[in-house]
């Protein structure tokens, strides 16, 4: 049974309030003053939608990484809910010796603890985090989690606090960084060198027998591998900027790299 009230101008408009939960049937059977009822059966069917935890995701960066002790990095985001966000914050936990140093909150929209802030159905959230700002020692773990909220609650039960799958930062020497770049760019450089080779083959195929169907088949395929080289280059020296590296020898490869893909 549900309660009802009614129009004191109008007897004949009733207006009734229940929590819907998972749905159901409304029946109602009236009865007058003369002890009158109805006939026909009056019935009304609600089917609802549940309501689902909302999602939230680290999108950048995109792994696990190892950064040096005054790397800033940019940090992205993603929450999303199927009725409304409440809050959404981002956390880095500094970890010595395997237990948290400390918690520092970096980013907050609107706040997941107060019921009153709200956001839309999703939130994106961008941050440059200065791993100096945490005092980081090498061998240390900067763990990056995001927590997400949503409106939801009913007779003061509310879902449960979303937290993103964690990403993580070791902090290592400036050294070891620089030599992880040079790696990476050491494997680069022999492709490019490759790809110089080849697209050399293919200016002596177009001298000789000018641009057939094969050439251009060639000339496609060496500008995806062209595009897809620079791509890792970029990322390398992104890398190499935001842990403020400063190598002499790393950005003499740098620029070797880059005249030859140029």
């Amino acid at each position: 049974e549900v309660d009802f009230t009614f129009d004191s101008d109008d007897p004949t408009r009733w207006s009734i309030e229940f929590p819907l939960g998972t749905g159901g049937d409304l029946t109602l059977d009236l009865v007058d003053e003369h002890g009158l009822v109805n006939l026909d059966p009056i019935r009304y069917r609600f089917e609802t939608i549940e309501d689902r935890v909302p999602t939230v995701t680290i999108s950048r960066p995109v792994s696990d990484e190892s950064v040096s002790a005054k790397a800033v990095v940019p940090v992205t985001v993603e929450a999303r809910d199927d009725v409304a966000l409440e809050g959404l914050e981002v956390e880095a936990t500094l970890r010595r010796g395997g237990e948290d140093s400390q918690i520092a909150v970096i980013a907050t929209i609107a706040d997941r603890r107060n019921p009153d802030s709200g956001l839309d159905t999703s939130a994106t959230v961008d941050v440059d985090l200065d791993l100096s700002t945490l005092d980081p020692r090498g061998g240390d773990e900067v763990v990056l989690r995001a927590i997400a909220s949503d409106n939801f609650e009913i007779e003061g039960v509310r879902h449960p606090e979303v937290v993103s799958s964690p990403r993580k930062l070791l902090v290592v020497s400036d050294a070891e960084v620089a030599q992880q770049l040079r790696s990476g760019l050491s494997s680069l450089r022999r492709t490019a060198i490759r790809l110089e080779g080849e697209q050399a083959d293919l200016q002596a195929m177009v001298e000789s027998r000018g641009v057939d169907e094969s050439v251009r088949r060639g000339q496609a395929r060496m500008g995806d591998r062209i595009a897809s080289a620079e791509e890792v280059l970029e990322s390398i020296a992104r890398r190499r900027d935001r842990n403020q590296i400063d190598d002499p020898l790393l950005e003499e490869v740098l620029r070797q790299s880059q005249d030859i893909l140029d």
